[in-house]
């Protein structure tokens, strides 16, 4: 699968001047804080696009870095799958204020809009898409709408439907998934607007990277991709339980809250998993095989909590994005 994604820009200059006046400065610290020509370059025209927008998009002020890639997205078809109450519900605001003006002062006008209907209708909706009709499918929204696209591409009939570039404009509660794709170094890291500019201007570049997308197969249904990650006992409860504190609007704090009533609780679970390492030769098997090989790790419960992710947290992003393995 291809994303879209940016890097994070560098270290804030308020977070380098308290590393100057602690005495925090080394060769290795300096040398890491540097930015290159190019990230220079995107940090300049995120000013631009800042700039524009402020100005009411005035035609006489569009980036030269926009309008010069008119012709070369000319044809290009995107699809924008919008969660409307993700976050503080500001999705459809970051739609028509932010990203349609951007796209299209980047030549991309063949734009088809889709709302989600629900949290639970997502897959169905990317399902039902004609992927012949679309170059790129773009998500406004958190988390579990990214989740959503990939799940719906995963039960999609097209053969390459894992294929299709799919860039993220985060909006949710946490953006996870978005931080540790753009290589925040916390994941607690708050999302700025520079943030959400510079993915768009990718996207008008069609800047792309490979991502791994895994497949898990439970109780002989078929298999389905996961993102975000494969959660058991504690922490899929406590995402359970989050989504019933939704409508209280608290976005981030709810998850802690039904983190710390699991943790209380502290229940044990009994799952019996099977998986084969990262060191293993074999062959992963398209379906669940019948018999295993001494090659395949048996793990049994009780567990507190069990997880699988296939993207790391707090790393570099060419190692947060696992492609290949």
């Amino acid at each position: 699968m291809e994303v879209m994604q940016p890097r994070h820009i560098g270290v804030s200059p308020k977070r380098r001047a308290a590393r100057k006046k602690n005495g925090k400065f080394s060769v290795g610290s300096i040398f890491r804080m540097m930015k290159t020509s190019t990230e220079k370059a995107d940090d300049e025209v995120v000013r631009s696009i800042q700039k524009w927008l402020k100005m009411r998009q005035d035609p006489l002020l569009m980036p030269t870095a926009l309008s010069s890639m008119e012709d070369a997205n000319e044809d290009r078809r995107l699809v924008i799958i919008v969660n409307p109450t993700s976050g503080g519900k500001t999705g459809l605001k970051v739609l028509h204020d932010i990203v349609l003006p951007v796209l299209n002062a980047g030549g991309i006008h063949k734009i088809t809009v889709v709302e989600t209907l629900s949290r639970f209708s997502v897959p169905q909706q990317v399902a039902d898409l004609n992927l012949d009709e679309i170059d790129d499918i773009i998500v406004i929204g958190g988390d579990g709408t990214l989740c959503g696209v990939v799940l719906g591409l995963g039960k999609h009939q097209a053969e390459k439907a894992l294929s299709v570039p799919v860039g993220l404009i985060p909006c949710g509660s946490h953006n996870h998934m978005f931080k540790v794709m753009s290589g925040f170094k916390n994941v607690h890291g708050r999302v700025r607007q520079r943030d959400v500019l510079l993915s768009l201007y990718r996207v008008c570049r069609h800047e792309t990277t490979n991502l791994t997308i895994p497949l898990v197969q439970a109780d002989g249904r078929d298999e389905s991709p996961f993102m975000c990650g494969l959660s058991f006992a504690l922490l899929a409860a406590a995402f359970k339980t989050s989504e019933k504190l939704r409508w209280t609007g608290l976005r981030k704090t709810r998850y802690y809250a039904s983190i710390l009533y699991h943790i209380f609780r502290m229940r044990k679970y009994s799952y019996d998993v099977r998986y084969l390492p990262a060191t293993s030769e074999e062959v992963p098997p398209s379906m669940a095989p019948e018999t295993f090989s001494e090659e395949w790790v048996a793990e049994t419960g009780p567990y507190q909590w069990l997880g699988f992710s296939p993207l790391s947290f707090g790393v570099p992003r060419e190692e947060a994005l696992n492609d290949g393995w």
